[in-house]
């Protein structure tokens, strides 16, 4: 099973050679293919002083493992010869115990399936085979990435060891044999037959697959073969980036080739993983985005291969995003595949989203693009579809009758021209069996045995009741094994693997799977006798996108692991070979990939029992990285191992080559011993001191470490320090590329800056227009002394690195230089010739660069530009942001250490539950706060209102209080001892709302009923300026952070909203017909957003223009909005219950606050503390909910006990004071409680009664 990401395989069915009688005595030599050469490869062999990256030496395999670390070993490290399996084995005992489960379609019973019927098991090498460095394989992608990116994998386990298959195939097939299971669906690791992914084929890799196909062969068990499951060779990756170059091609046609000439030709087909999609509702749109998911999980392929293109909502979606097929590869790809094969393992309810369908399409930041459909695991009654699998695969719902539809809809409506159908892969992983510790518990897999039984008898009745022609199923998996990113946590096999024996054991499930087939094809009805054998679970891809940068999927879409034809825009996996009783082979390229099922918009994915009750979880999607062209798909290439080398792991991610310990640890095996480690590698320079030192530094990358160090005494103004840091460890902070690549930005050589980033051609001579450091020197630029002839890779990206931003920002820096030295010529070319290219619909950005040539002179172009010019701090500023996109392991961020000191520190914070101060921790000692850092005890009652107090707020400048009652007034109070300046009495309705100017010399006020206005006051004197008249009662207002305008909202649909300058004329109007209820303008001034009781509205508040809307929940109101110190966020409340954090320029929900009571009644929350990090509301019963802003509950506090607490309003200078006001006509200030003697409060409170859950 495949998790997260996209993948191909191709199935081939392997016909027994005709020379051979295949039996148990005999073998077969298989032909090498003409055009291919051997080689014998030694992994263990010590790398030499001239170890070269490019040829194909045991030096240049050792490199790559030393990519990898350390791998380990286990109990078995050569071929076993089979033992004897046993004549029947335990298994559940129906006439004395418990069943098996029973079929619930009791007309089934004495069906047969057609005659040629397929059937067995599946697994893949990498899952399964352990034996990750032995016998001449090179690494695969998964090898890396298991071993260097700690938590990759849940449970930081590795494939080095898991069933060790590799070493005993010849058992597991003996098992196969004596349980009577008659084919079995492995792949072949790509990089075990080409360890350098092309080149000389491994000639040990060979031998042990033809040992392989030819004891299956032997045993009478068929071998259907994937040929690529996920397990790419890593040195694709560094060479060229794999999957995100077009070179890809050539070379798994190659490897492919190999295979299918060695081993026979057969039928061929694409492995597709998808899932089963029903509308949620009868609703146009929810049809609609049914369509939509099956287009963007297994219309990737079904597309191409059975109409020869894309469907058209990829294509109206995706735009430039999708290749175009000529019409020469769309007639090659047209027809191609023998059958259709697909991995079938759930369904899903769709949904559409919410808001307008085409605002999502036409729009590449929208949360739910390219997809622009939702779906749920959830019936349109609301109850779970069906069982749900272990926890770790929250996607997994077993959903038989799905299935069977699935079936139908692909063969009578999706894809009706595909000849016949196979379902590849289908299991379930039992939940939480990786935590039970008795075999008893295991073995008895009920829920899986129940998936089984279900999803056969559903494929008989597509067969028999739908006229479906189904060839053939294969169960996952063989036995437990490595589930891709749940490590060995997540169990789907239907033997019990013990990793430590490496025992195998049947489960329950694998005697439902081969009764079913048994009686004769029984379909549940039990039978005593049966013989089982060892198998896998099938690793299941998830439908969750492919969040994860490392390996290279569509990034327009994710789709659950499927089955198409279209290589060019996902990652692929091995060839399916699949051996048929004829004299001819089925092959599957599997596209399988998982499709994202959690968008901002699903609520069905469980959470962690623990945290739902204790804390926040971010509810923001990953961001879904867009497809570039290929040519800018490279990772780059590492330069010659200089002073600063990289290697591309993974689509443009790089990592220094340093060794470091496996995050894998030993996983299930010993590591391998010292002489076998790789060796030491130091940027290319053997250090005299590193056969001394360990590879790590406490658990840490020592080279990582060094380089990070070497900057950071440079950022401390220790030069020397940090040159003999570097002299004595061997390692630099940098290479010569990347060193050129800084001074040609810091110097304005903008040609040599694009070369030296993203690489050069032979015959590139430069290009663009150009200007040197004096401005003067115009036109092409000819190579530098930052390059030569030779052509240039580039160095390599981050993960998510956008290309054309970064070449838009130096050539933005390139048009205003020349725009600043007065080359109006030159400039232009560039803004037309080499920027409009670049972001030809990004007409507001195009046309404010050319909105700077009319500047009349230097000095204008940088205040209207906000730009400092060429000889300012501009160029750094753009190396800077340049940085963050260049792989971290070339190029470090700069100051790095002091970052990590910060997120250290950061990180201390958000886990710390009373942190209220501005004062940085010390790192000396752990960090440490107390509850009486945090205002929870009421010190103050002020009693001037004679009615409910509905609304109050602090001065900025925090010396003054002002409050605004039902009983019509409004009082500011002195915060030196909270006695009151003045009693204003002017207003003939209860006050809303009070707002101060940002200087604090002015207060707005608000009314509702009797008055609707609002008030302008000298808070100097008290007088009222300006009273501004509405027919509605008046909700909101705000000033803007200059203080000459303020925005009044209101009732009144003629005028909700309209900004006013202090002189009582009308500057702007919004012309939506809506009713206000509150409103705010964020502290930089770009923001306007305005609350109604069906959605929020936010503004461009410079150009007017809404930015987006919000809708409300079904059954749900907006109230108020409240922003605080940080500009990008905002606190919306919302009936009944409901504080949510919203991120200010999208609107992406971020977290959910509730437990507090809001059912009628505005009760305000405010952010409050120390920078904004709590997030403070009144309630409905009297008391006030305390927060972290990051989602951990603090305390409820018994505030106003006889009514509502409809306000809170923290001081803006003082963190530990607030005050709240409520329906008992009191206002109460709070402070911290008192400390004992001993400096630590004498009462802890506990907190309690208050809830927050994530979006």
């Amino acid at each position: 099973m495949a998790k997260f990401y996209l993948s191909f395989a191709v199935l081939l069915s392997i016909a027994p050679p005709v020379l051979s009688q295949w039996n148990n005595a005999s073998t077969h030599g298989f032909p090498t293919p003409s055009g291919y050469s051997t080689a014998t490869f030694n992994v263990s062999a010590q790398p030499t002083a001239s170890t070269m990256r490019t040829d194909f030496s045991n030096d240049a395999l050792n490199e790559l493992w030393n990519l990898v670390g350390p791998v380990a070993t286990g109990a078995v490290t050569t071929t076993v010869e089979p033992t004897p399996e046993p004549s029947i084995y335990p298994q559940p005992d129906a006439d004395h115990f418990h069943p098996l489960v029973s079929s619930r379609y009791p007309e089934l019973k004495g069906k047969k399936l057609p005659p040629g019927f397929k059937w067995g098991l599946a697994s893949s090498a990498y899952q399964i085979e352990g034996a990750a460095r032995a016998e001449g394989k090179g690494p695969s992608i998964w090898d890396l990435l298991s071993h260097r990116v700690p938590n990759f994998v849940r449970d930081n386990t590795t494939g080095d060891v898991v069933g060790s298959h590799y070493w005993l195939y010849k058992q597991d097939i003996e098992r196969l044999k004596s349980l009577g299971i008659p084919r079995f669906s492995p792949s072949i690791s790509w990089p075990r037959i080409f360890p350098f992914g092309h080149g000389p084929v491994n000639a040990e890799g060979v031998a042990h697959y033809d040992s392989v196909i030819s004891s299956m062969h032997a045993a009478g068990v068929r071998p259907s073969v994937t040929l690529f499951h996920w397990d790419t060779p890593l040195a694709l990756f560094t060479e060229y980036g794999a999957w995100t170059s077009p070179r890809i091609v050539d070379d798994f046609f190659n490897y492919a080739k190999f295979v299918i000439s060695r081993y026979d030709e057969g039928r061929i087909t694409f492995k597709n993983s998808g899932n089963y999609f029903e509308a949620d509702s009868t609703r146009p749109e929810d049809e609609i985005a049914r369509q939509r998911n099956f287009d963007f999980s297994i219309g990737w392929f079904g597309g191409p291969w059975t109409d020869g293109d894309y469907p058209k909502s990829l294509k109206d979606t995706l735009g430039d995003l999708l290749p175009t097929l000529t019409d020469e590869e769309k007639q090659l790809i047209k027809g191609s595949c023998d059958f259709y094969a697909i991995d079938p393992y759930s369904s899903f309810t769709a949904h559409a989203i919410s808001g307008d369908l085409e605002a999502c399409t036409s729009h590449r930041s929208h949360p739910s693009f390219p997809e622009c459909a939702r779906s749920s695991s959830t019936a349109p009654n609301g109850f779970p579809i069906g069982p749900a699998a272990d926890p770790s695969m929250s996607w997994l719902y077993s959903a038989p009758s799905g299935l069977r539809k699935f079936l139908k809809h692909i063969t009578t409506t999706l894809f009706p021209s595909v000849p016949s159908i196979v379902v590849t892969e289908f299991g379930t992983a039992e939940p939480f069996e990786s935590r039970l510790s008795s075999t008893n518990q295991i073995l008895w897999d009920l829920r899986r045995a129940d998936y089984f039984q279900s999803y056969l008898d559903e494929i008989l009745l597509s067969i028999y009741e739908d006229g479906v022609n189904v060839e053939g199923a294969w169960g996952w998996a063989i036995f437990d094994n490595f589930e891709w990113g749940e490590g060995l946590g997540t169990r789907f096999g239907l033997q019990y693997v013990n990793y430590t024996s490496l025992e195998r054991t049947p489960k329950a499930s694998m005697f439902q799977f081969l009764n079913w087939f048994s009686y004769p094809l029984s379909c549940g009805y039990l039978i005593q006798t049966f013989v089982l054998a060892d198998e896998n679970p099938p690793h299941r891809p998830s439908p969750t996108a492919s969040a994860d940068p490392a390996i290279p999927t569509s990034q327009a879409s994710s789709s659950p692991e499927s089955s198409a034809l279209d290589t060019s825009q996902r990652t692929t996996q091995t060839p399916f070979l699949e051996p048929t009783d004829a004299a001819t082979a089925d092959t599957i390229v599997d596209n399988t990939a998982k499709r994202s099922y959690t968008s901002s918009e699903d609520s069905d994915s469980p959470g962690d029992p623990e945290s739902e009750h204790t804390r926040g979880r971010s509810s923001r999607r990953p961001s879904k990285r867009r497809r570039i062209a290929h040519e800018t798909m490279r990772s780059g290439e590492a330069s010659k191992k200089s002073a600063s080398p990289s290697f591309n792991y993974t689509n443009g991610s790089t990592r220094s080559p340093g060794l470091r310990e496996s995050m894998g640890k030993v996983s299930n095996g010993d590591s391998l011993p010292s002489s076998q480690s790789n060796g030491s590698y130091t940027n290319g320079t053997s250090a005299a001191n590193h056969s001394t030192l360990p590879a790590t530094f406490f658990g840490h990358d020592r080279e990582e470490v060094t380089r990070i160090l070497i900057q950071g005494l440079g950022d401390l103004g220790y030069q020397r320090a940090a040159q003999a840091l570097s002299s004595e460890s061997g390692y630099q902070l940098e290479g010569p590329t990347v060193a050129a690549f800084r001074n040609a930005v810091l110097e304005g050589d903008w040609v040599a800056a694009e070369h030296l980033l993203f690489g050069s051609k032979e015959s590139d001579d430069g290009g663009g227009v150009e200007l040197t450091v004096n401005h003067k020197t115009k036109g092409k630029t000819p190579r530098s002394r930052y390059f030569g002839s030779q052509p240039s890779r580039g160095l390599p990206l981050a993960e998510g690195a956008d290309r054309e931003e970064m070449l838009f920002k130096m050539r933005e820096q390139k048009y205003l230089e020349l725009l600043e030295s007065q080359d109006t010529s030159s400039a232009l070319k560039v803004l037309r010739q080499e920027l409009t290219p670049l972001v030809p619909d990004a007409v507001k950005r195009l046309s404010q660069l050319s909105s700077f040539m009319m500047c009349r002179s230097p000095e204008d172009l940088r205040t209207s530009a906000r730009w400092d010019g060429a000889q300012g701090t501009s160029r750094s500023k753009l190396l800077s942001e340049l940085t963050e996109s260049i792989s971290p392991s070339i190029m470090i961020p700069e100051h790095r250490l002091a970052h990590l000191l910060d997120d250290l520190k950061s990180q201390w914070l958000d886990n710390c539950l009373y942190h209220n101060t501005a004062a940085s921790p010390t790192l000396y000692a752990r960090h440490i706060c107390y509850r009486e850092d945090v205002p929870t005890v009421p010190v103050l009652e002020l009693r001037d209102h004679k009615d409910e107090v509905w609304h109050l707020q602090y001065s900025p400048d925090g010396t003054m209080l002002a409050s605004g009652s039902k009983d019509q007034s409004v009082v500011i109070y002195s915060t030196a001892n909270y006695k009151p300046l003045f009693h204003l009495k002017e207003h003939e309705g209860g006050i809303t709302f009070v707002a101060w100017s940002y200087d604090s010399k002015k207060l707005i006020t608000c009314s509702k009923e009797d008055d609707n206005s609002a008030k302008l006051w000298d808070v100097k004197t008290g007088n009222c300026l300006k009273t501004f008249e509405f027919t509605y009662p008046c909700t909101a207002a705000a000033f803007t952070p200059d203080n000459r305008y303020v925005v009044i909202g209101s009732h009144d649909k003629q005028k909700p909203i309209a900004v006013w300058d202090l002189q009582e004329s009308k500057m702007h109007q919004w012309s939506e017909e809506m009713r206000v209820n509150d409103l705010t303008i964020t502290r930089d001034g770009k923001r306007l957003i305005a609350v109604t009781a069906r959605r929020v509205h936010v503004y461009d508040f410079e150009t007017t223009e809404k930015v987006y809307e919000i809708p409300a929940e079904d059954d749900g109101e907006f109230a108020y909005v409240a922003v605080g110190h940080d500009p990008k966020l905002m606190l919306l409340g919302s009936y009944p219950g409901r504080i949510e954090l919203r991120n200010v320029d999208n609107g992406e929900p971020m977290m959910l606050y509730d437990g507090h009571k809001q059912e009628g009644n505005v009760c305000r929350a405010d952010f409050g503390g120390d920078r904004g990090t709590f997030v403070v509301s009144g309630s409905e019963d009297g008391y006030i909910y305390l927060w972290r802003s990051n989602g951990r509950f603090v305390e409820r506090l018994e505030a106003h006990p006889s009514g509502c607490v409809n306000a809170v309003a923290w001081s803006p200078t003082d963190p530990k004071v607030f005050a709240s006001a409520g329906d008992d006509q009191c206002i109460r200030v709070w402070r911290p409680a008192p400390r004992d003697e001993e400096g630590s409060s004498s009462v802890r409170a506990r907190p309690a009664g208050g809830s927050l859950r994530p979006l």
